[in-house]
C-alpha cells in the first residue's frame, strides 16, 4: 500500500510538468529493456494548470479566492519545475512486477549540476523516496527503484520497432505522450479476458479489438482536453473490424447512459463527445486512428459533472446538518423527556425565541444559548443582537440566504408532530412510527425564516404542501423522528407527504420516493 501512494505520487508530479520549454531529442530506448510495455512522455509548460482554474472560476465551480490559492500554488510548483525539466521520460517493465518494486523508471535529461541538485532536493521531499534512488550517466537523471536504475544505467536495451512506431503515432505538439506496448503475455491474457465481456453489450464483441492488437499509441492535452489514440493491429482487415467495434461502442455509449437514472442529465453532452469522436474516427495504416481536437463538448461534460458533483456535496452537508438536529432532539428528549417544543414561551403562553436557540446545548452552541434573554421575544432590543450569529448547522449550502435566515423547519399546526407551541412531543406520542414521521424538513428558499423567531411551517393549513412541493426544484431533505435522514423526490404524492408529516394519522405508507 505504501508502494502504491508513492507510485499515485509520482505519476501525479509527472502529470503537474506536462510543458512548454522546447524539447531535446532523446531517445529513451536504451535504457528500457525488453519487457518494457509503457513509455510515457511528459514535457512542462504545454499544460497550462492556471487555465483549468480560471474555466472552474469562471464556471462557479469554484469561487476567487479558491482561484487565487489554486494559481500561486500551482505557479510556484511549475515555475521550479520548468527550470529544471525539459522533458521526462517514465518506463514501466514486467520485471519490475515480477520482482516486487511494482515502481517506474523515470528519466530526465541531465542540464547542469544546479538542476541536479534542484531536482534531488524536490524528489527528497516526497514521502517514501528512501525506497527509490536518484543517479546520473549517459546524460541522463535516473530515479526508482535500485535496481531498475542500475539497469537503466547500463543501457543495454535494443533497438525496438514497435516503440518507435508507436513513439511515431504521437500528436509531436501535445503534452503528454504514451506508448503502450504489451507484452506476448499480456496479449494473451488480454485475449482470453475479452470473450468474458463479450454479450453484455449486444452486437458486440470485444476481440474484435483485442484479437489482433500490437500495441497503442496516446498523446494528449490536459488542458483544454485534446487527444489522438492510434491503435495499431496486424493487417488492415482487422483495423476495419476493430474500427466497426469502436463506432458501435459510440453508437450505444449515450443509450446506455441514458437508461441511468442519476446519469439523465449529462446524456446530451455525451452525446455531443460522441459525435466529435466519430469525426476523427478512421482506418489509417492499419491502425486505428481516433483523433479529438475540438474540447468544447468536453469542457461542457465537465463543467455540467462538475456541478453535478457540487450540489450532491451540498445536499449531503445539508442532510449532515439535519443529523445534527435529529440527534439534538433526541439529546433533549433524553436529558428532560420529550422532544423540544416548537418555542420557548412566556408565562402567559405567548412564543418567544424558536425551538433552533432551545437545542443550542446540544450542538454545543452552550455559551450562545447563555446570551439570551429567554424571556424576551426573539426581535427584543438585547435578543435580536443575536441573529447574526446563527450556528453554522442551521446554514443550508445549496441556498443563499439572508444573513441569520435558515430554512430548517418543523412541521407545525393541528394534527402535525409540534401541534402545540409550548408542549413538546414523547416518542411514544408517535403512533405511525418514528420512520414514517418527519421532525424536521429543508423548506424552499422562498419560506426560510430568521432562526430565532418562533416560526415554523404549518403543515395543515389550507394548499400548505402543494405550496411547499411548488417551490423545489428536484426534492427537498427530511429529518425523521428515529434520527434518520432522507432526499425525498419532488415527485412525491401530495397524500404520502401529508401522512409523513402527522405523527398519529394511522396511514399505511407503502413508499417515499
Amino acid at each position: 500500500m505504501h508502494r502504491f501512494r508513492l507510485f499515485s505520487l509520482v505519476a501525479a508530479i509527472g502529470v503537474a510538468v506536462a510543458g512548454a520549454v522546447p524539447a531535446r531529442a532523446v531517445d529513451p530506448t536504451p535504457h528500457l529493456d525488453g519487457e518494457t510495455f509503457v513509455v510515457v512522455r511528459l514535457r512542462p509548460g504545454k499544460v497550462d494548470l492556471t487555465k483549468a482554474v480560471a474555466f472552474l472560476s469562471s464556471k462557479k465551480i469554484i469561487d476567487q479566492g479558491q482561484a487565487l490559492a489554486a494559481g500561486l500554488a500551482i505557479g510556484t510548483v511549475k515555475a521550479g519545475i520548468d527550470k529544471n525539466v525539459d522533458e521526462m521520460w517514465i518506463g514501466m517493465s514486467t520485471k519490475g512486477l515480477d520482482s516486487g518494486e511494482p515502481l517506474p523508471i523515470i528519466m530526465v535529461p541531465k542540464k547542469d549540476d544546479e538542476q541536479v541538485k534542484a531536482l534531488k532536493s524536490l524528489l527528497g521531499r516526497v514521502p517514501g523516496s528512501d525506497l527509490l534512488k536518484m543517479e546520473e550517466g549517459s546524460g541522463m537523471l535516473f530515479w526508482g527503484p535500485e535496481s531498475a536504475v542500475k539497469a537503466a544505467k547500463e543501457g543495454k536495451g535494443k533497438a525496438r520497432l514497435d516503440l518507435t512506431q508507436a513513439m511515431k503515432s504521437w500528436n509531436s505538439e501535445h503534452a503528454i505522450q504514451i506508448a503502450i506496448i504489451p507484452t506476448e503475455d499480456q496479449k494473451r491474457t488480454l485475449r482470453e479476458f475479452a470473450p468474458t465481456l463479450a454479450g453484455r453489450i449486444p452486437g458486440m464483441d470485444p476481440n474484435d479489438l483485442t484479437e489482433k492488437l500490437e500495441w497503442a499509441g496516446l498523446s494528449m492535452d490536459i488542458f483544454p482536453p485534446k487527444a489522438k489514440l492510434f491503435i495499431k493491429q496486424a493487417d488492415g482487415k482487422a483495423a476495419t473490424k476493430a474500427l466497426n467495434f469502436m463506432q458501435k461502442g459510440l453508437d450505444i455509449a449515450p443509450k446506455m447512459l441514458a437508461q441511468q437514472p442519476d446519469a439523465r442529465d449529462i446524456v446530451e453532452h455525451v452525446g455531443k463527445i460522441v459525435d466529435e469522436m466519430k469525426k476523427g474516427l478512421k482506418v489509417e495504416n492499419d491502425g486505428l486512428v481516433l483523433e479529438m481536437e475540438d474540447s468544447q463538448p468536453i469542457l461542457d461534460l465537465i463543467g455540467e459533472s462538475a456541478k453535478k458533483a457540487q450540489e450532491s456535496a451540498k445536499r449531503m452537508q445539508s442532510m449532515n446538518n439535519l443529523k445534527q438536529i435529529g440527534l439534538a432532539f433526541h439529546n433533549n428528549h433524553s436529558a428532560l423527556g420529550d422532544f423540544p417544543a416548537p418555542a420557548i414561551t412566556s408565562k402567559d403562553g405567548k412564543p418567544l425565541l424558536s425551538w433552533r436557540v432551545k437545542i443550542l446545548p446540544f450542538i454545543e452552541e452552550e455559551r450562545l444559548y447563555k446570551q439570551f434573554k429567554l424571556d424576551e421575544p426573539w426581535d427584543s432590543d438585547h435578543n435580536k443582537k443575536l441573529v447574526n450569529r446563527m450556528p453554522k448547522v442551521y446554514q443550508n449550502p445549496n441556498l443563499k440566504l439572508e444573513n441569520g435566515k435558515t430554512n430548517y423547519l418543523v412541521p407545525t399546526g393541528k394534527g402535525g408532530l409540534f401541534a402545540a407551541q409550548e408542549k413538546g412531543v414523547k416518542l411514544n406520542n408517535v403512533t405511525d412510527g418514528t420512520s414514517n414521521t418527519i421532525m424536521v424538513v429543508e423548506v424552499p428558499a422562498n419560506m426560510a425564516v430568521t432562526w430565532t423567531k418562533p416560526e415554523d411551517w404549518e403543515v395543515t393549513a389550507e394548499g400548505a404542501v402543494e405550496k411547499f412541493l411548488a417551490g423545489l426544484k428536484d426534492g427537498f431533505n427530511a429529518g425523521f423522528a428515529d434520527g434518520s435522514v432522507r432526499y425525498i423526490k419532488k415527485t412525491i404524492d401530495v397524500k404520502t407527504l401529508k401522512a409523513v408529516l402527522t405523527p398519529d394519522g394511522g396511514e399505511v405508507i407503502n413508499n417515499i420516493p
